[in-house]
């Protein structure tokens, strides 16, 4: 799954711009997105990260835009998947997109 995200900048809107694998590890996060790899996140806790509502969060993880494991309509995300979901999300300024195509 995360093959097919790392292929698709998507952005909280769903609108997406083809990148490679490798330009997603250049992009940088936000210190306050940056929790480590090993974390268990729910829901609550990316909705007050994000500043997003829980239910908009829990709609992100049933379409699959946020990785995440679901146990009993209760999900729960990796702090790595949660990282890689935010450089994805991260809008580039127009400048930048049409210096590297």
């Amino acid at each position: 799954m995360l093959s097919i995200v790392f292929k698709m900048l998507m952005n909280i809107t769903g609108r997406g711009i083809i990148m490679s694998n490798t330009e997603f590890t250049n992009i940088e996060i936000h210190k306050i997105f940056d929790v480590q790899d090993d974390a268990v996140l729910h829901v609550e806790d990316i909705a007050v990260l994000v500043n997003m509502h829980v239910e908009s969060v829990r709609r992100w993880c049933r379409t699959g835009k946020l990785p995440s494991y679901n146990f009993g309509n209760k999900y729960i995300v990796l702090g790595s998947d949660f990282k890689e979901f935010m450089r994805i999300a991260k809008v580039k300024p127009r400048w930048e997109q049409m210096l590297n195509g």
